[in-house]
């Protein structure tokens, strides 16, 4: 995280003293003076990269050298060999040679062994192992099976575990006078030790070499002198040197590379050259550390001299400096405490909200110039007002700061991460220089702790919060734009249900939008009387001639806005305080209706009108549909009250209370959209229920689904248990209506049987079956 406060504020100041000649003097020599000297520096690693290079290419002439000669005297002994056992019969009779291979063993102390082998790949003979031993085979290289094939093959290193050294096999095809090969010649040599096959030649200092095979391995590798190295045969540093070696094969001009996985861990310089009639590349490496020795060696006196220099123009500078006016530092104490407080929350030393906005401006800039995203993530603290009412502000204000410390860990150590302390109960935090691993892992974290605990003042709070998260340049271009995009994240996160982290999308924004939309034009609706009231019909089951009572549904057709549908419009009228003036009116209403309705069908039809949480919690509430009961002369039990499920949870004992009271008037009263909720089934025996009604996503689910067909049948059978009618709502096939009525639902409801429909739309109606 990162906060800047009056200490960074001193170096911008600072700037406005008057500059001392001495100042610029100094200054002036030490540009020149470091621009010399980093000329100097380049060319002097120049050329101590040129000496590496130089000494890589010796050695490497020596080594393609040393292989030729290698290759020519191990295919020369070979064959002399091999021909001489040929001709001496010991192919077919092994004791004929057996003398004569173990004397040139003796001879040849740098032999392992020597082995005569046949052509189907059988040994005939080896100067170390017993006659009884000679029934192995070799698999021979497909070069080795060509008939005319004269050319020596040096087969890749083997490590021999019982005297902890590395081996070379070859391989040599025995010609007599015919083109056809009479047996092959194999020896084992020593690779390891003090006279090395290569080593032996090779008297190089700082160059590491080696010969890396077409297939990958190492064929040969400098400096294993020891078991401790033999690690490097196993495991071949092959993966990027053989690109590098691949790529020199096909450039022209021989130069160095240097390769950033290399050597032993380490960086290197590289040279490479092909053999092609061996199949192998000579590989030397010089190692980056080594031409820096070399180069710095040469720095020693150019460093010293500059350093003697800096140092006195350092101490000239310390001194002059020192003797300028003291008032300068009080004013710019005075002018970096008046910026402070300009710039931060005094209870939490964030950046407020004027410097959140230049912080963000800053971010901004830096990440259209280099392509790079800036994130905002706004945060809220959940029923903060909560805390402040009931322990005071004292409690409040150290609960701010100990959440501020706690985001401000979680944020991360980032120049281009802030967070700051807009007002109250509200932060932010900014991630820019595209630091967006970090954000993802705020928010990880931020949702796993969230409610998270505090103490204060011997009090314990479990405190959550609720984030919205904006990002340049997907949501907005503009550091006020997407300040504007991350509070409507944040507030559609707390209309979510609060404890929770959205991210800003087009799809808010226009949910925002519509919402101001529904919610302006809500407020003048029932003035211009473009709310309307719709009735649903509710039919005894198997019995669809007459209705047996209605669902008032209020319906709004806006004049501006055209149709809006309830499950739009309900939602804002809750959230703005106008859900109670439109539950008085769909009472009012239906009530009104009621009369009309009785007179068309018959004096038995109820109306079922839906209540809000605002109502129920109103105690008048009890008062309106009394009132509306008496003005319209309809007795209570034409009157059915519906109430959703996940209402009962919340003011337990007051919703209580009210039902309590609407069932002593003797209207009825319903449990709508039952078993969407979750709650406990303890509510069908607390509350004065005379009706249960099925959520119709159960209804239109059966039959197919066996779990939903065992919740309904649990329902219908508790229901009636306890003495209640069971209305299915939501009925639209045959298929379900005759699934409801082999469980004994009570009363059906549902578009196979009518639509709603205007009071007037009903009133010249015939009862139809639909």
């Amino acid at each position: 995280m990162n906060i800047i406060n009056s200490s960074s504020i001193f170096n911008r100041l600072s700037g406005d003293r008057k500059i001392l000649p001495l100042e610029v003097i100094v200054a002036f020599s030490l540009v020149l003076m470091c621009i010399s000297y980093l000329v100097y520096a380049i060319y002097s690693y120049k050329d101590a990269t040129n000496d590496a290079v130089d000494e890589m290419k010796e050695t490497q002439s020596v080594m393609v050298q040393t292989t030729h000669a290698i290759y020519q005297h191990h295919h020369s002994i070979l064959t002399t060999i091999g021909q001489h056992l040929v001709n001496l019969g010991a192919v077919d009779e092994p004791a004929k040679g057996a003398k004569y291979l173990r004397t040139i063993h003796a001879l040849n102390p740098g032999f392992i062994d020597l082995m005569l082998i046949k052509p189907n790949g059988r040994i005939s003979m080896s100067s170390k192992q017993e006659k009884q031993k000679m029934s192995a085979t070799i698999t021979l290289p497909p070069n080795m099976l060509k008939n005319k094939n004269t050319k020596l093959e040096m087969l890749r290193p083997v490590y021999d575990e019982a005297h902890h050294q590395w081996n070379i096999p070859v391989i040599v095809p025995i010609h007599d006078k015919s083109p056809y090969v009479e047996a092959y010649m194999l020896a084992t040599y020593r690779l390891t030790g003090s006279a090395t096959t290569w080593d032996s030649f090779i008297n190089a200092r700082k160059v590491r070499y080696g010969l890396l095979r077409n297939d990958g391995h190492w064929q040969y590798l400098s400096g294993l002198t020891d078991i401790a190295n033999t690690q490097k045969y196993r495991m071949p540093e092959k993966l990027y040197i053989q690109k590098e070696i691949e790529e020199s094969a096909h450039r022209k001009v021989e130069e160095a590379r240097y390769l950033p996985v290399s050597m032993e861990g380490r960086e290197s310089l590289m040279l490479s050259r092909y053999i092609p009639e061996y199949g192998f590349y000579t590989v030397t490496f010089y190692k980056s550390e080594d031409i820096f020795l070399v180069w710095f060696g040469r720095q020693k006196i150019p460093l010293v001299l500059g350093m003697l220099f800096f140092a006195g123009s350092i101490l000239s500078l310390n001194i002059a400096r020192f003797l300028q006016d003291k008032s300068d530092r009080a004013r710019q104490a005075v002018e970096a405490q008046l910026y402070d407080r300009a710039h931060f929350n005094p209870l939490t030393e964030l950046p407020n909200r004027t410097y959140a906005i230049e912080l963000i401006e800053h971010e901004f800039e830096f990440a259209s110039v280099r392509n790079l995203p800036v994130s905002l993530g706004f945060i809220d603290i959940d029923n903060f007002k909560n805390i402040n009412d009931s322990f005071g502000h004292d409690a409040g204000d150290l609960l701010i700061k100990k959440v501020s410390q706690l985001i401000s860990r979680l944020a991360g150590d980032n120049n281009h991460i802030h967070v700051c302390h807009l007002s109250g109960d509200e932060f932010c935090v900014i991630w820019g220089g595209g630091s967006q691993e970090e954000m993802r892992e705020f928010i990880k974290v931020f949702s796993n702790t969230n409610p998270a605990k505090f103490k204060i003042n011997d009090h314990s709070f479990y405190i959550s919060a609720s984030m919205g998260v904006a990002t340049y340049p997907y949501d907005d271009n503009s550091p006020m734009g997407l300040l504007k995009c991350a509070d409507i994240a944040l507030n559609a996160s707390k209309k979510k249900g609060k404890k929770q982290v959205l991210f800003y999308n087009s799809e808010l924004a226009s949910k925002r939008q519509r919402w101001i939309e529904i919610e302006h034009e809500l407020r003048d609706a029932i003035k211009n009387e473009e709310l309307s009231v719709f009735y649903q019909s509710k039919y005894q089951m198997g019995i669809p001639e007459a209705p047996v009572g209605f669902e008032a549904l209020v319906r709004w057709n806006s004049l501006k806005l055209g149709f809006v549908s309830p499950a739009e419009f309900i939602p804002v009228a809750e959230s703005c305080g106008m859900i109670g003036e439109i539950g008085d009116y769909v009472l009012t209403r239906a009530c009104r209706d009621a009369v009309k309705l009785r007179e068309q069908f018959n004096d038995n039809v109820s109306v079922a009108v839906n209540a809000s949480m605002y109502q129920l919690r109103h105690k008048s509430f009890i008062g309106d549909i009394k009132r509306n009961l008496e003005i319209n002369r309809l007795p209570a039990s034409v009157l059915e009250i519906e109430v959703t499920e996940t209402m009962l949870a919340k003011n337990y004992e007051l919703i209580l209370s009210n039902l309590q009271g609407i069932k002593e008037l003797g209207v009825a009263i319903s449990i709508d959209d039952f078993g969407t909720g979750y709650s406990s089934l303890s509510y069908l025996s607390n509350f004065p229920f005379n009706c249960v009604k099925i959520d119709r996503g159960f209804t239109q689910s059966c039959p197919g689904s066996d779990e939903n067909e065992a919740i309904i049948r649990a329902i219908v059978t508790l229901a009636h248990t306890l003495g209640m009618e069971v209305v299915a709502e939501g009925v639209e096939t045959r298929i379900q209506e005759d699934f409801l009525k082999d469980i004994d639902v009570d009363i059906v409801q549902g578009f196979l049987y009518s639509k709603p429909k205007s009071l007037e739309v009903l009133s010249t109606d015939k009862v139809t079956l639909f």
